[in-house]
């Protein structure tokens, strides 16, 4: 292990809890208000006994699809601050209703470490940012929630009195743009943040292609790969593997790729790919024609490279197959793994809607060749196309798909199952090649600098991340941030979070110390859930620690830590030297003793929050007084 478990998802948000004696809360500048939602409304308002006795209140904003959920505990155990969830993309304002246990319970959460807890629908459905849309991407992005988040201290300073409520918001990958659009963009509002698992301004559609290359040119070869780097083994993963193999796995595993992640091949999928598909052919339709007829484009440099893997077939529609239908035939018909709760790994799946479940596959007159299938599209004879997902003998089933389309389609019709575009998907990471401030891409240029391979008109990258976090991740904002970021993370390559620390670094300057940290942790992927598909492997991101149990990451006053770099030890770097204790919070350096630490150290952290006593006079120090960011 090459660095110990840092302890983040709510205890990260335990320290943006302490501030100087005496600091005033007033002195944040009042949010500028916003024509859109100046009409606030309350339709539901009563006290609730699940999962502690709340205060549930209900509202929107008139004129506007935006709903909001506010959570209150009692007088008594408000101590003056609120947290906000907030989703990749809008979502429900119900979600903290939803069943949720231990660390993933966030209304549970907030209620118990004093806060009330704030969350929306992001604008609503039809405020999803996407590349030529025309959807006005700052309502989704941060306008909302704004507006939310500042009424929600109208009706908690009625309801308790008092000063300002301080502010903190997170959210992972999409959500995690929006975090820091939320907070890039708006001043008064936040005091601080925590972003999750995130990307860069290059990472749609980029960190999903390369991966898909790999999973199809080595999908025969990742047993031996795995092998190979996971202790015991070889240590070289590209022993035994063709030119072409070994081509692809360098490729994307210089694009920033952890290949001991590669464990998950047989069910990571493409992810959010699946989403952002559409949106990518919206933007550049013509590379998809341009892939198989000019050079310089794999498809028709080499398009051998495809042999058993394009699929261009032919049938006709037998019948359209409902969710109940689906349900009753066992087949899995979601995206993702059949969870919607807002969390990193699923919330796209809410951009299918109630209506695309109505029509979720169609039976065909013949079976598609068998191949492996990524995702593809079911071309209708006018043209129009319906994403798919996978198939199953002569079952296709929908992707992320327009509903008033997949209802339009009728038994007879004929239809083409044609995964063309997903194949040239999979190399278009090549055709974007950006400034040097993103040297991953590197590899794609000449030694003069030049490009490899021609380059599209645009890059998408940053039209993604504008519509969906409403900024461009300039690095500068008001207030305090900790990142969070894994090591193993297959969406959100590490790299990307020290991008960003770079961007606010040349903007804050010798001030960056004092508003950002930089944690990463190893083992662990991108969910933002306690589950874990090989728990022997990856361990969760989300640990719910008390607030004395998380301060010797921060340090409060009592020690000052710099914003990390990518050598991880610097996140260790403290004036009592925690990495020398024998406390159960660190890992210690050997082998040996990590894999102990891992078995009992980790577990008793994550069951008690234990601290050794050199941890615990730490964390006395420098307690919670309400606000602000413990550093």
């Amino acid at each position: 292990m090459k660095a110990g478990l840092m302890v983040a998802g709510f205890a990260t948000l335990s320290l943006l809890m302490a501030v100087p004696a005496g600091a005033d809360q007033s002195a944040q500048p009042a949010p500028a208000a916003d024509a859109m939602f100046a009409q606030p409304f309350i339709d539901k308002d009563e006290w609730r006994d699940a999962p502690v006795r709340h205060r549930y209140v209900h509202g929107g904003f008139t004129g506007t699809e935006t709903r909001f959920s506010f959570y209150f505990p009692d007088k008594a155990h408000y101590q003056g601050r609120f947290f906000q969830h907030i989703t990749p993309v809008p979502d429900s304002e119900n979600n903290g209703q939803l069943p949720s246990v231990g660390e993933e319970d966030k209304v549970g959460f907030a209620l118990a470490s004093g806060g009330y807890f704030v969350e929306t629908n992001g604008g609503g459905r039809g405020q999803v940012g996407m590349p030529g849309t025309g959807v006005d991407p700052t309502i989704a992005a941060w306008r909302a929630n704004a507006a939310a988040a500042a009424y929600s201290r109208v009706v908690a300073q009625q309801m308790y009195g008092g000063k300002r409520p301080y502010g903190y918001a997170y959210g992972g990958s999409g959500g995690a743009f929006r975090t820091i659009g939320s907070i890039e963009n708006s001043a008064g509002v936040w005091d601080g943040v925590v972003p999750y698992v995130m990307g860069s301004t290059m990472a749609i559609p980029n960190m999903f292609t390369v991966r898909m290359h790999a999973m199809r040119i080595l999908k025969d070869r990742w047993p031996q790969i795995i092998d190979a780097v996971e202790p015991g083994g070889s240590g070289d993963p590209y022993a035994g593997l063709t030119t072409r193999e070994a081509d692809a796995l360098r490729e994307v595993t210089k694009m920033g790729f952890p290949t001991p992640s590669w464990f998950g091949y047989r069910t990571m999928g493409v992810h959010g790919f699946a989403a952002l598909y559409q949106g990518m052919v919206m933007a550049d339709p013509s590379y998809f024609t341009d892939f198989w007829t000019k050079p310089g484009y794999l498809g028709f440099d080499n398009p051998g490279d495809f042999d058993g893997a394009r699929v261009q077939h032919k049938a006709q529609v037998i019948a359209a197959i409902t969710a109940a239908e689906a349900a009753r035939l066992k087949l899995n018909t979601s995206v993702v793994d059949g969870r919607k709760d807002g969390g990193v790994d699923n919330a796209f799946a809410a951009l299918q809607g109630e209506g695309a479940q109505l029509i979720v596959a169609y039976r065909l007159s013949s079976a598609p060749p068998a191949v492996d299938f990524l995702g593809g599209d079911l071309i209708l004879a006018d043209g129009r196309r319906l994403a798919l997902s996978r198939i199953v003998g002569d079952v296709v089933i929908l992707g992320v798909a327009d509903p008033a389309i997949a209802a339009s389609v009728k038994a007879g019709d004929t239809v083409q199952v044609d995964n063309s575009n997903f194949l040239a998907a999979q190399t278009y990471h090549r055709h974007q090649v950006p400034g040097r401030d993103f040297p991953v891409w590197d590899q794609f240029r000449k030694s003069d600098g030049t490009s490899i391979y021609p380059q599209r008109p645009m890059i998408l990258g940053p039209l993604f991340v504008q519509a969906t976090s409403g900024s461009q991740l300039t690095g500068k904002f008001a207030g305090k941030m900790i990142v969070v970021e894994n090591l193993w993370d297959r969406e959100a390559m590490p790299w990307q979070a020290d991008w960003y620390r770079q961007r606010i670094a040349a903007h804050l300057g010798a001030a960056t110390d004092d508003n950002l940290r930089l944690w990463f942790t190893d083992h662990a992927l991108h969910g933002d859930s306690s589950r874990q598909e090989d728990p022997t492997r990856t361990v969760s991101y989300l640990v719910r620690a008390a607030t004395g149990a998380a301060r010797p990451f921060g340090l409060g006053r009592t020690g000052r830590r710099p914003a990390c770099q990518h050598r991880l030890s610097h996140c260790r770097r403290a004036s009592d030297r925690p990495d020398r204790c024998g406390c159960a919070q660190w890992p210690p350096a050997d082998r040996a003793g990590q894999r102990q630490w891992r078995r009992e150290g980790a577990g008793e952290v994550r069951r008690t929050g234990r601290l050794c006593r050199q941890h615990r006079r730490a964390a006395g120090r420098g307690a919670d007084r309400g606000g602000g960011m413990g550093f």
